[in-house]
């Protein structure tokens, strides 16, 4: 009898909210589901060992152990080639999307619920018919949704690059999934951050650009871990930057970097959303943007900084 009042409870503390809806910025791969199971097992026996669930456990695996701070030093190592990331794991970046023009690969962008998604305004402004390709792995994979509405932000100007933020808002609602059980076809939504909140530390950028500057891009969704810099890295190296709307992360010495193809894609940070949550979600902070080259050394990157344009994106979702 105890063991079906077990079951029963792991059945209902799977990571989905109370209409059903998979629940924001949870990570849908094997090792992520993997390593749910057993920090909900250990909670029902009352005895959660530190083994199981150590702090650094909590942490994205994706994440590699760096010698970084808020000016952006490296360890100087040469890296594999996003630039200087890593092949994506089934179902660890559920969030991330492939935004197709005219049925070809064109930039990034991120689920925020099940109607629309987050991109840059310059991926927005030109001719042609725009779609969304979520749930795959290779840009060309997963499910197709049509676009029934972009929304550009009215300050975006694309010779300062300001308020680099759209929506599109999709002709019929994104299916949340979970996946198999190696995490293909896994679907969900990267969280919001609040109105102004601010983040430090490390993030991580996905998408299928380019491997290198001018090179070409990747049929495989890679990610590659920035650090967020101080403000003045990026005012240093780029007159236009606004620390404002904004965010700087890279690094100085080069070698990491989002490229051509990866822009309008996420730049996330793994937080948790309550001080007792158990696992830390992903928080869309950034929308990549523009900068100097590839993971060239003296200029990181710019991204969006989404914190700014909470209120402008709700406003329009509740519009639609």
């Amino acid at each position: 009898m105890s063991k079906v009042i077990i079951m029963l409870i792991i059945i209902t503390n799977l990571p989905f909210d109370s209409e059903g809806a998979l629940e924001c910025g949870l990570r849908q791969s094997a090792r992520a589901k993997a390593k749910r199971r057993t920090t909900r097992e250990a909670s029902l026996n009352n005895s959660v060992h530190s083994h199981l669930v150590r702090e650094s456990d909590m942490e994205i695996d994706l994440e590699v152990d760096l010698q970084s701070s808020s000016n952006g030093t490296s360890d100087g190592q040469p890296f594999a080639a996003i630039v200087g990331g890593s092949y994506a794991v089934p179902g660890d970046f559920c969030w991330q999307c492939s935004l197709t023009l005219n049925g070809r690969a064109h930039c990034g962008a991120t689920i925020i619920n099940e109607r629309y998604v987050l991109s840059a305004a310059h991926c927005l402004t030109g001719p042609g018919k725009l779609a969304v390709r979520a749930g795959g792995l290779f840009w060309y994979s997963g499910v197709t949704y049509p676009v029934s509405r972009k929304i550009v932000h009215p300050g975006y100007s694309s010779t300062l690059m300001n308020d680099d933020i759209g929506l599109l808002e999709l002709a019929e609602p994104i299916r949340f999934t979970s996946g198999t059980r190696n995490g293909n076809g896994a679907i969900c939504s990267a969280c919001l951050p609040e109105q102004g909140q601010e983040f430090t530390g490390n993030s991580i950028a996905s998408g299928w650009g380019a491997t290198r500057e001018g090179g070409f891009k990747s049929d495989k969704m890679r990610w590659v871990q920035l650090a967020l810099l101080r403000s003045d890295v990026c005012a240093k190296a780029y007159p236009h930057y606004r620390s404002k709307t904004e965010i700087c992360a890279g690094f100085v010495t080069g070698g990491r970097d989002t490229c051509q193809g990866d822009s309008g894609g996420p730049l996330v940070k793994f937080a948790k959303m309550n001080p007792e949550d158990k696992e830390k979600r992903s928080f869309v902070i950034g929308i990549v943007s523009n900068g100097n080259g590839c993971a060239r050394a003296g200029y990181p990157g710019i991204y969006t900084k989404v914190s700014e344009y909470v209120n402008w994106i709700q406003s329009h979702m509740k519009k639609g």
